[in-house]
C-alpha cells in the first residue's frame, strides 16, 4: 500500500508570493545629538533588532510556563535572566550579556539532564539563545530577500486569541536577519482574536544590522471552527491549526493524486506541550473520517474544499483549505 501511496503521489506546489523591496534597500541613518542630548542616546536599530530576537525567546518561554512545561522557578527564573541580559546589552554592557547569555546555556542543560526539558524542546531552545549570542557578538551584515507563501489559514483556539510570529509565512531562510510584521524590526508579533478579519494582508519584514530591509506580501485567512467567536471563549486546551492556502496538485498519466496531511500543515502550535501533534485530513464533502493521504480524482479537477485535522492525543482542531487540482498531462 505504501509503494501504490507512493506511486500515486503528485507534485504539490506552493505558491510564492511576489516579494517587495523598500527604497532599494536604504540605511536607515541614525539622527544625530548634541550637547545634554548625548547623554540620552536613542536606541540604535541594533539594540531594537536585540529586543526583537529576545522578545521572541521570551513569548517561547512564556508558552512553555502556561502549558505547564517549566512550572515555578524553572519558567520564571528564565524570563528573570532575559530581562537582566536585556538591562545590559541596552547599557551598553555586550560582554556581560554574553556572559549571561553563556549561563543560561548551562541552567538550560542542566534543566535537559534533571529531565525537565524534553530533547527536541532543548534542542530549539538552545538554537535560540545560539541565535541571540551570535547577534549580540557579531551582529548581522548578510541580507537575504524574503519570499513568502501563499496565504495561511489559521483557526482560532477556544481562548480566542492566538500569537504567530514571521517565520510561519516564509519559504527561505534568512539567516541572521531579524524578522517583523512592519517597518519596525520590533514588531514581532502578530496577536489575532475575533475582533479581526476573516482575511488580511500580511507584510514580513526583513531587516539587517546595517539597516538594509525588504518585504514580501502575503495573506491570512482566519477561521473560527469552534465558534467560540460566537459562543464565548474557554480555558480549554487545543491545537493551533495552521495550513497552507493555495496548494496546488496535478493529475498523474493514471489520473490520480495523492496530498500528504503532513504537507498541508504550516506549522501547527502544540498549545498544549504534549510534544507529539498528527496530522489527517479530507475533503470537506467526503463523509469517512480523516485520513494521512487525501486522494484526488479528475471528478476533483478544479477548486477542492479540505480540511486539515491537528492532534495532540488528546484534544484535536481543524482549518479548512482550498485545494487546486490541475490536469496538465495531455491524453495519449
Amino acid at each position: 500500500m505504501r509503494h501504490l501511496v507512493k506511486w500515486l503521489m503528485a507534485t504539490v506546489f506552493l505558491m510564492i508570493a511576489t516579494n517587495c523591496q523598500k527604497d532599494e534597500f536604504d540605511s536607515m541613518a541614525l539622527p544625530s545629538v548634541t550637547g545634554q542630548e548625548e547623554q540620552v542616546l536613542p536606541r540604535s536599530l541594533d539594540d531594537d533588532a536585540f529586543s526583537n530576537l529576545l522578545n521572541a525567546f521570551r513569548a517561547e518561554i512564556q508558552a512553555l510556563i502556561d502549558n505547564g512545561t517549566l512550572e515555578g522557578v524553572n519558567g520564571y527564573g528564565i524570563l528573570g535572566r532575559l530581562d537582566n541580559i536585556e538591562k545590559k546589552y541596552l547599557d551598553g554592557k555586550k560582554q556581560v550579556a554574553l556572559n549571561m547569555l553563556n549561563a543560561l546555556i548551562n541552567h538550560l542543560e542542566g534543566l535537559h539532564n534533571g529531565g525537565v526539558i524534553p530533547q527536541e524542546l532543548f534542542e530549539g531552545l538552545l538554537a535560540g539563545v545560539q541565535g541571540l549570542i551570535d547577534w549580540a557578538e557579531y551582529g548581522c551584515t548578510e541580507f537575504h530577500v524574503p519570499f513568502a507563501y501563499n496565504g495561511l489559514s489559521v483557526n482560532l483556539p477556544p481562548s480566542g486569541n492566538v500569537t504567530l510570529t514571521p517565520e510561519l509565512f516564509l519559504v527561505n531562510d534568512v539567516g541572521c536577519c531579524v524578522l517583523s510584521f512592519s517597518e519596525d524590526p520590533a514588531d514581532w508579533a502578530l496577536e489575532l482574536s475575533c475582533a479581526d478579519e476573516e482575511y488580511k494582508v500580511v507584510e514580513i519584514w526583513v531587516t539587517n544590522s546595517l539597516g538594509t530591509q525588504d518585504f514580501a506580501q502575503t495573506a491570512l485567512y482566519l477561521q473560527d471552527n469552534f465558534g467560540v467567536c460566537e459562543g464565548g471563549t474557554s480555558n480549554e486546551c487545543a491545537p493551533i491549526a495552521i495550513a497552507y492556502s493555495g496548494l496546488a496538485v496535478e493529475l498523474n498519466m493514471q489520473g490520480e493524486a495523492a496530498l500528504a496531511a503532513s504537507q498541508i500543515n504550516a506549522g501547527s502550535i502544540d498549545a498544549c506541550g504534549t510534544g507529539s501533534l498528527s496530522f489527517s485530513a479530507k475533503k470537506s464533502n467526503d463523509d469517512n473520517d480523516p485520513a494521512e493521504f487525501i486522494i484526488f480524482g479528475f471528478d476533483d479537477v478544479g477548486i477542492v474544499s479540505v480540511e486539515l485535522w491537528v492532534s495532540d492525543g488528546i484534544h484535536a482542531s481543524k482549518v479548512m483549505v482550498q485545494v487546486f487540482v490541475q490536469d496538465n498531462i495531455a491524453p495519449i
